[in-house]
């Protein structure tokens, strides 16, 4: 709900789901390179991630595209 500053550095820690049906916290860097208001008086974020591990980077990617979390334009990956 509010404007973070481009090439402001953000630390995550996410669920990742894996193949057993478990998730596995990760923890990751970004870095905001665009951000936007939307329509509902929030923001829209684009990050790129800094050291996400491979494997975590796929898992994210499934459950974004299974979610329609990811964005249609850049596909965030």
């Amino acid at each position: 709900k509010r404007r973070i500053k481009e090439y402001e550095l953000l630390e995550f820690t996410m669920d990742t789901p894996s193949a057993n049906g478990r998730s596995s916290k990760i923890t990751c860097t970004g870095v905001v390179v665009h951000c936007q208001p939307d329509k509902n008086s929030m923001y829209r974020v684009w990050v790129k991630f800094l050291d996400l591990p491979e494997d975590a980077r796929k898992q994210i990617e499934c459950v974004s595209k299974k979610s329609k979390l990811l964005c249609p334009y850049c596909e965030n990956f």
